[in-house]
């Protein structure tokens, strides 16, 4: 069966002879629990009776009490009671920016911290409370590191700041009689917070694609000048914008302890949500684990924001600020030129030896990339989004003239490894694949399944970015001249991970005694969000789903029939969904969301974190493993039960109201 140690070699040799993202992107740790001490391995959120979660809509939870933010807590005190020997102790928390909504929840709401002030049951007491323990010669660094997926302006010192910065001095502080006064009273201690959401020039990325595409014909198989002409137009006159931002929910320290997976730490995950009743899940681990997070991927994102050489990124910055201060409302001293200390400079632990009772983990993310003279410039998720856009666009091409095994080929050529598109884009650019070691990852063990894969996410297709005119007016550029068959809609596909899926399709075919009945059943088994078509949920039916794994699927076999491999895909590819299920009352009952990020392969090997299956271009992280224990609770806990409460309707082709609006943008693409 494939191990974790089979996806970190892969993943090593496509991190050329560098290896320099070996501990960052990817690394494999000894660890001494999957979970936390007299704890299970992971937290699954969910109104849904079968996961023994208490709903959102009722009063069953005490404030503060939610089973992520109990778990949020456990981490944290576990992790400390191992920790009393470190002279620095290192907190880091980590997820995506809360932008609020359109009701009461402004953004940067504190309330996931806050939540149970008043009975003594919050985060935020938690926190000041280890931290107040701690004795003077020791001291406590807080990093809280957010991204942002605003398309508004980000500044140090603006209203951006300013509307989240009072919902960070919530957890810190207390408001008094018009002051300020800290939770926090250890004299040493410090808070560093800092937004990661780099800009870029998109008219200079592309203007360098698109030389590389008129000096070599080749380089596409359907680019003619006229649609380069038009690009070259356009994106001259495309704004500097926001495409990558930190997407990965942490919480760890001293090394000891770390929580990861798909859970921000937003108003939606406490007791006074009333808007929606979300699936989601995080993964726990006491080892090694903990300081690979801490010294690898948050130490990464730390050191490009103390550097020097970021200027050219104006919507990234840091603010420090002593935690013991007691000041009026509005008065405290952040400054924005402190260094950030770092874990690994300061924090010395011995790699815990692999003994016969210790457990491997895998740890994967997707970073920037600032190297050679392209430093700060750009992230290299840059390069891997124009693979995306370039393969999403060359498809039509393809299908349109029923050409399914140069479809498989041109695929095939545009993976890591595949000599086309990408390894122009690395060589030109001078990056390594490795820094999407989640993407690698995901695919190579999907591709190797031998029985099944489960997964669960929001959705399998990028949509979101369609609501960008700038995007869009990239779109429409690309399909000038082009007839209406071979146009692009401008939605993102995974052909990767398709590929993989048709793949497997034919392999079970071919494998006898496979049976895909029931929730531990043989084939490719998917639940997804429901079908609102917003940030929680999925636009696309099913049916698109599956007819894009058909035409790859016929280029694999060419003896196949359409309604031969539509067969095959039926049996093998089982897609449902968490949709919106409604009482007699009109009212919703049960899950209506799911935002989980998980898959496994042959109930042997399981991921969990922040990574997506639809394309996105975030810094990501998560962790592999192959312990047979946590396997199988996860496979008990979640994903069986899950499987049994899914809509099951296969929902009816057509565009939802929902959608009308964003798919009018591309009626004269």
């Amino acid at each position: 069966m494939p191990k974790i140690t089979d996806i970190y070699n892969v993943i090593k040799r496509s991190d050329r002879d560098t290896a320099k993202f070996d501990g960052l992107a990817y690394g494999i740790t000894n660890n001494e629990i999957l979970g936390l001490p007299n704890g299970g391995a992971f937290t699954v959120l969910s109104p849904s009776s079968p996961f023994g979660a208490a709903a959102f809509k009722t009063a069953a939870v005490a404030p503060g009490k939610m089973p992520i933010q109990q778990a949020f807590k456990d981490v944290l005190i576990k992790g400390y009671e191992r920790s009393k020997d470190q002279t620095t102790l290192f907190i880091d928390l980590a997820d995506l920016d809360d932008e609020g909504d359109s009701g009461k929840n402004n953004p940067g709401n504190p309330i996931f911290f806050t939540e149970g002030d008043k009975e003594g049951t919050s985060i935020a007491q938690a926190i000041a409370d280890l931290v107040n323990k701690l004795p003077h010669n020791v001291k406590p660094v807080i990093r809280f590191l957010r991204g942002t997926s605003t398309t508004g302006t980000v500044d140090k010192d603006g209203e951006f700041w300013n509307v989240r910065r009072r919902g960070i001095e919530a957890i810190f502080w207390k408001v008094e009689g018009g002051e300020l006064v800290p939770r926090i009273t250890h004299p040493d201690a410090e808070l560093h917070v800092g937004y990661y959401s780099p800009n870029f020039k998109l008219s200079w990325l592309m203007e360098k694609i698109l030389k590389l595409a008129v000096k070599a014909p080749a380089f596409l198989s359907g680019w003619k000048s006229e649609q380069v002409d038009a690009m070259f137009d356009t994106i001259m006159k495309v704004p500097t914008f926001s495409a990558s931002w930190n997407h990965g929910k942490i919480v760890a320290i001293g090394g000891k302890t770390v929580m990861t997976g798909g859970i921000n730490y937003w108003h939606h995950y406490t007791s006074q949500n009333n808007s929606q009743n979300i699936i989601d899940m995080q993964a726990m681990v006491t080892g090694d684990a903990a300081a690979s997070a801490q010294g690898g991927y948050l130490d990464y994102f730390w050191k490009y924001l103390n550097s020097t050489e970021n200027q050219t990124d104006h919507r990234s910055f840091k603010k420090s600020v002593p935690l013991n201060k007691k000041v009026s409302i509005d008065k405290l001293p952040w400054r924005w030129d402190k260094p950030v200390p770092l874990f690994k400079s300061l924090t010395k632990l011995a790699p815990q030896p692999s003994t016969p009772t210790t457990i491997p983990v895998l740890s994967v993310a997707r970073v920037g990339d600032w190297s050679g003279r392209y430093v700060s410039a750009y992230p290299v998720q840059a390069v891997d989004a124009v693979r995306d856009i370039v393969v999403n666009w060359e498809v039509p091409s393809f299908t349109a003239t029923s050409n399914f095994s140069g479809l498989v080929d041109f695929v095939r050529r545009s993976s890591d490894d595949g000599g086309g598109i990408l390894s122009s884009l690395l060589k030109l650019f001078n990056c390594s694949p490795a820094a999407w070691a989640s993407d690698t990852a995901r695919i190579w063990a999907i591709r190797n399944a031998k029985r099944s894969v489960y997964a669960s996410g929001q959705m399998i297709v990028g949509s979101l970015q369609r609501g960008a005119a700038a995007y869009m007016a990239l779109v429409k550029a690309m399909n000038k001249g082009l007839p209406a068959e071979k146009k692009w809609d401008g939605y993102l596909w995974p052909y990767d991970l398709l590929l993989a899926f048709a793949e497997l399709v034919i392999k079970f075919r071919g494998t006898s005694g496979l049976d895909p009945a029931g929730s531990e059943g043989a084939g490719i088994k998917i639940v997804l969000g429901n079908t609102s078509g917003s940030e929680w949920g999925d636009s696309r039916t099913v049916a698109d789903i599956t007819s894009r794994v058909v035409p790859l699927v016929r280029g694999l076999d060419k003896s196949l029939s359409n309604s031969d491999a539509e067969g095959l895909v039926a049996r093998w590819l089982s897609v449902k969904r968490i949709d919106r299920p409604y009482d007699d009352g009109g009212k919703v009952k049960g899950p209506d969301s799911i935002h989980t990020k998980t898959i496994c392969v042959d109930s042997e090997l399981l991921y969990v974190g922040s990574d997506n299956l639809y394309p996105c271009y975030n810094e990501e992280h998560g962790i592999w493993v192959d312990d047979a224990k946590a396997v199988k609770s996860w496979m008990d806990d979640y994903w069986s039960p899950l499987w049994k409460i899914v809509d099951e309707k296969v929902l009816a082709e057509g565009v939802r109201e929902k959608d009308k609006a964003v798919s009018q943008l591309t009626d004269d693409v």
